[in-house]
């Protein structure tokens, strides 16, 4: 493993693009040390993996008080710690050597464990989870002897000053519990609502005088619309509009004759509702009621409302029904006709530890999300459960207190991949 525990001087330049991971331009201080306080206990060193040279099994070298501890991880499906302990005259005496090692992760979880002699040194009795990446104590005593020693063991990890974290555009929050909504995708598109729309025509037959109103006029309801001649009377009436709203048809011209027909069609663009269109086992999935995220396929503005009614027969060509949904506050994006796409949530779960997708990334074989501690930043690998639009459930790795990067986090997973911040033990 290799720590990346340095200080880092980063200045952002420039400004971070959407469709770029990263344009910032970013310096690392090679000669500044990273310190780790642990407490008032002088009785060992703290030994930093970067200073630490390889011995002759290629693990980490560490020398304390006349003795040399070799420890290294041995890979497979379960890695365990490996150790081998020397002095000036060689390997120790096994019969007299008692070894444990502890650690401790970022988040503060801790694990100790124990070793037996093999052929050569000491393994371990239990496996050791990934990610490698902790603050190890060694721990040995050689016959009246007690030696400890500690060392940093970090993968995974980069620093960043507050001030580029916050220029970047890095968000950390804590990580709460919440809930995971079952949802279903449906298309459907924006169509008026009950007594939204009006035709006017003329009520006895004639020839059109006058129009007062083009497409896209307003009107208000009792607006003069046209005049006709008469055919009958020979006298000239007017026409106006029985609702208000905007003019979305106009069909006729100055001087037509007319009998009932259409001159104009007017819709009120602050009744409309979206017609979803549902197939299958969809119809009987849905209730009154239920809450619904739409979309205009052509806008960028989202709108949440729900189920008023549900079409109570099966369309025999389609063997489809329709669901309707009040939209509360229409606009520019919401016309009549437009094309929309609707997350029906059909189930809102309660669950103990969600994150929001921003925050997860795939780093090596994990999904994984970035825990801030101050400037320090640390994958911690999280196995997912249930997702919705915005949330995912995190079954493990993660018990619910800890904060998290929850905006530009691949940010973060770009400065720990260019900092060698990689897999070597």
């Amino acid at each position: 493993m290799i720590k990346v525990a340095k200080k880092l001087n980063r200045h952002i330049v420039g400004s971070l693009l959407i469709a770029s991971l990263l344009t910032a331009c970013v310096g690392h201080d090679e000669g500044a040390e990273h310190d780790h306080a642990h407490g008032d206990d002088h009785s060992h060193e703290h030994h930093h993996e970067d200073d630490i040279p390889k011995g002759p099994n290629g693990g980490q070298l560490i020398e304390q008080d006349g003795i040399t501890f070799e420890v290294k991880i041995e890979e497979g499906l379960a890695p365990r710690f490996r150790i081998w302990l020397s002095d000036s005259k060689g390997p120790v005496n096994r019969s007299e050597t008692a070894l444990s090692l502890a650690t401790e992760r970022f988040t503060g979880a801790r694990e100790q464990f124990a070793f037996v002699p093999d052929e050569t040194g000491w393994i371990a009795t239990t496996a050791v989870g990934e990610p490698h990446s902790f603050d190890v104590t060694l721990s040995a005593t050689i016959g009246d002897k007690n030696i400890s020693a500690r060392y940093e063991s970090y993968e995974g990890r980069t620093e960043i000053a507050a001030d580029a974290a916050r220029g970047a555009g890095v968000v950390s929050a804590q990580v709460e519990p919440g809930s995971i909504a079952e949802t279903l995708t449906v298309i459907g598109a924006v169509r008026p609502g009950i007594g939204a729309q009006a035709w006017v025509t003329a009520r006895f037959p004639g020839v059109i005088r006058s129009i007062r109103k083009q497409v896209g006029d307003p009107v208000q309801q009792g607006d003069l619309i046209a005049t006709i001649d008469s055919n009958l009377s020979l006298s000239t009436y007017e026409v106006k509009s029985p609702i208000s709203g905007v003019v979305i048809e106009r069909y006729l011209e100055v001087g037509a004759a007319v009998d009932a027909d259409p001159i104009l069609k007017i819709i009120d663009p602050t009744r409309l509702q979206v017609e979803l269109q549902l197939f299958g086992n969809e119809v009987h999935r849905i209730k009154v009621g239920q809450t619904v995220i739409m979309a205009a396929t052509h806008g960028d503005e989202s709108q949440e409302g729900r189920i008023t009614r549900i079409q109570p027969a099966i369309d025999k060509a389609t063997q489809g029904a329709t669901a309707y949904v009040a939209l509360s506050a229409p606009n520019s994006e919401w016309l009549a006709g437009a094309a929309v796409s609707a997350q029906i949530i059909l189930d809102d779960t309660p669950v103990t530890v969600r994150v929001p997708r921003s925050a997860l990334q795939k780093f090596r074989d994990w999904d994984v999300v970035f825990i801030r501690q101050g400037d320090i930043f640390e994958a911690q690998p999280v196995v997912i459960g249930r997702m919705d639009l915005q949330f995912a459930e995190i079954i493990s790795g993660l018990v619910g207190n800890e904060e998290i990067v929850v905006e530009q986090s691949f940010l973060i997973k770009a400065d720990i991949e260019k900092s060698g911040a990689v897999h070597d033990h």
